[in-house]
């Protein structure tokens, strides 16, 4: 969490009285990221979820009997969601990878709708978690893609828009300008759908992809 919080315990009398924090019986102060100041503000540096429940907070001036309250702590992170920089506009039989990122207290969880319809893994589409992969796209794959993290407590989000097109706008002179070798390993990999890996393998990656759609074509007989 890393947050740094404040809880203050006023107390009042004559003499004046000192204030004294415990959980479960210990004194906090013996922790170093726990300060507790004279006028009986607790200060805890470098919060942890460890520190949430209960602290308890005793006056006492030596004269009176002493006084007390319990304080709960309960700890809170705004979540915040960020899917990572990728190319969007792909062609067919190319894949797609997005990653998101989302973090915050209480835990999130991490789903993926596509202009507005929950997404599920199936024989394309795999997620895991903020990790979504769509193979062999179609043109039918075009639309927002929208990363939802969330929590009991809030819920975020970030999209972004993918447009696919058709398979047979690829440039006519496609070729590979990285070694033989390189490209089969890129082709082997299936690193064809980053455009990082397909552009000095165009060719090879091209030759992939018709290898692909073809085999998933259906056959009539």
């Amino acid at each position: 969490m890393n947050a740094f919080l404040r809880i203050h315990c006023q107390a009042y009398g004559n003499p004046r009285p000192r204030v004294a924090w415990s959980r479960d019986g210990y004194d906090v102060s013996r922790d170093p990221r726990f300060s507790v100041y004279p006028n009986g503000t607790l200060i805890i540096q470098r919060t942890l979820e460890q520190d949430m429940g209960s602290y308890l907070c005793m006056a006492n001036n030596g004269v009176s009997n002493p006084t007390q309250r319990i304080v709960m702590l309960q700890l809170r992170e705004s979540l915040w969601a960020s899917i990572e920089q990728v190319e969007e506009r792909k062609r067919e039989g190319e894949t797609l990878y997005l990653t998101c990122s989302g973090f915050g207290y209480p835990t999130p969880s991490i789903t993926w709708e596509k202009n507005g319809l929950p997404l599920t893994s199936d024989q394309r589409i795999k997620i895991q978690g903020g990790s979504l992969r769509v193979i062999n796209l179609a043109l039918g794959d075009t639309g927002t893609y929208t990363c939802i993290v969330m929590n009991d407590e809030e819920k975020v989000e970030d999209t972004v828009s993918i447009q696919v097109t058709p398979f047979d706008l690829l440039p006519s002179t496609c070729v590979d300008s990285a070694s033989k070798v390189k490209c089969s390993l890129i082709v082997a990999a299936r690193l064809c759908g980053h455009t990082r890996y397909s552009r000095p393998c165009c060719e090879s990656c091209q030759r992939e992809k018709t290898r692909i759609m073809q085999r998933s074509s259906p056959i009539l007989g």
